[in-house]
């Protein structure tokens, strides 16, 4: 079953300004090189503010499998990026990183994202709704990318 990802950041600074340029001037890059990554499925490249707040920014995907998202995110040079999220992004006390099968056929939408994200806050992990801890086997390369 494809597997829908919505990831989410706060900037430490807002967009435009020059010390989140490099992040911003790669995010076609990287979602370039989403969309020719095996597995990969779709891309919503539309960029509205979300959570009432504009230094909020967000990636949302569907992929054929988690294999196939860790494969992009840990193994190819997006890892660079992951690495260095410190430098442009704050911590943030909630889900940033939400996972959730969807049926074939089917994309998701931001405001079924936004919905998943609000669930895994309030419940935690399900079956529902979940972060990279329902593939332990990804563990390892997840690890090495950090």
């Amino acid at each position: 079953m494809p597997l829908a990802q919505f990831n989410i950041a706060r900037g430490r600074w807002p967009k435009g300004d020059p010390r989140m340029r490099e992040f911003e001037e790669n995010v076609p890059r990287m979602n370039a090189l989403a969309k020719r990554s095996p597995g990969f499925l779709w891309l919503l490249d539309h960029r509205a503010t979300i959570l009432d707040d504009p230094q909020m920014t967000w990636t949302l995907s569907l992929w054929e499998s988690p294999e196939a998202l860790a494969a992009f995110a840990f193994n190819t040079v997006h890892r660079r990026f992951f690495r260095r999220k410190a430098e442009w992004f704050e911590a943030i006390d909630h889900a940033w990183f939400i996972l959730w099968p969807i049926e074939p056929g089917r994309l998701p939408t931001l405001e079924e994202a936004l919905a998943k994200k609000a669930k895994l806050d309030a419940e935690g992990p399900s079956d529902e709704v979940f972060g990279w801890e329902r593939f332990p086997h990804l563990a390892a390369a997840r690890e090495r990318a950090a």
